[in-house]
């Protein structure tokens, strides 16, 4: 049964990739229009696998399980969408994926769009600095956006 269970997993994780990829790069599809639109195409996929799809790409167990689809959070609800780079071979492109995936990790975590408002002065000033040295470690690499 285990296998079954991780092959459907892999299968679904496949399918909303390229779902998303067809639906065109930064194009967001609402979580529950996402799950309808997999179980059409492979009726086996159940909501339960969708569901633990969906549990570890908003963070819930740490890693991000489909290459290149991120998702936001809108209020009460989850969009889901394609963000292709192309990465440098060796280390100069291990380099670019770790920032890309740090990045996406602080969105995640809800500490990348801050509203500064309701930050002391101290940690407006950390988070100013931070978001500008971050961007300027991003401006020394060129990301390809598309793949």
């Amino acid at each position: 049964m285990e296998g079954r269970k991780t092959k459907r997993t892999e299968m679904a994780r496949g399918l909303i990739q390229e779902f998303l990829m067809k639906k065109g790069e930064g194009v967001k599809v609402r979580e529950s229009d996402l799950f309808e639109e997999i179980k059409q195409i492979d009726p086996l996929i159940t909501d339960g696998v969708l569901r633990g799809i969906a549990n570890k790409m908003k963070g819930i167990g740490g890693y991000v399980p489909i290459s290149n689809v991120e998702v936001v959070k809108e209020g009460s609800k989850s969009f889901y969408f394609y963000q292709g780079y192309k990465f440098s071979d060796g280390f100069v492109g291990s380099l670019q994926k770790k920032l890309i995936d740090f990045k996406n990790e602080l969105k995640r975590d809800n500490l990348w769009d801050v509203s500064i408002i309701g930050l002391s002065s101290e940690e407006r000033r950390v988070y100013l600095e931070f978001v500008d040295r971050f961007e300027h470690l991003m401006s020394m690499f060129s990301f390809d956006e598309n793949e």
